[in-house]
């Protein structure tokens, strides 16, 4: 039963798998990853509540994609409420996910997310720069231009950042925008080897 909801979950996608997680939940409440999932499920479907209560209702140890489901619901109930409560929890649950494992980009990513509703732009940028160069280190490239766009949005002529933009634009195959963004480069940083090698890269 829970290898057939993390089935649907990953091939239906987790609104469709909602309610084979609740099923499997059910039979097997210790599973902490079914947990996880069935509380990203509910989040997607706006079900926040109901997915804060399912994180409370823990059985076993929490692991690392626990706290980060934990902290995105949190982030996600503190943008629709206004409450800033949400928010501190949710800084609380990063910093659980990032002791678990520092190198992990979406935990960054989501510590940045906490960072600009706390006003700490600074600290955002950071967070979303690093994000960015450790997708980036796993090939995560999709993941690694959100993060790179992000982190430029707070400041635009921060050269590793555009340099990292650059790479993982190339790598989706956004060739026009990664022109653009090395055009950028070369007026900020006009003798950087990095922006003659990633020209090379562009067909």
């Amino acid at each position: 039963l829970t290898e057939f909801a993390f089935w649907t979950y990953e091939t239906r996608g987790p609104v469709e798998a909602l309610p084979r997680l609740r099923k499997a939940l059910k039979v097997n409440p210790e599973h902490v990853n079914l947990r996880t999932a069935f509380a990203h499920a509910l989040q997607l479907s706006g079900k926040l509540q109901e997915s804060v209560r399912v994180l409370s209702d823990l059985q076993g140890e929490p692991n690392l994609n626990y706290w980060k489901q934990f902290a995105n619901v949190c982030i996600a109930v503190a943008e629709v409420s206004g409450e800033e409560q949400w928010t501190t929890r949710a800084e609380t649950y990063v910093q659980n996910a990032l002791d678990f494992d520092s190198d992990d980009g979406s935990a960054h990513d989501l510590a940045a997310r906490v960072a600009m509703r706390q006003g700490h732009s600074q600290k955002a940028l950071d967070h979303w720069g690093t994000a960015g160069k450790l997708h980036s280190g796993v090939e995560a490239w999709n993941l690694a231009e959100v993060s790179f766009a992000f982190a430029l949005g707070i400041n635009p002529s921060q050269v590793d950042v555009l340099c990292g933009l650059a790479l993982a634009q190339i790598k989706n195959g956004q060739f026009v925008g990664a022109q653009t963004t090395i055009d950028t480069l070369s007026q900020l940083d006009p003798g950087n080897p990095e922006v003659v090698e990633l020209q090379r890269l562009l067909p």
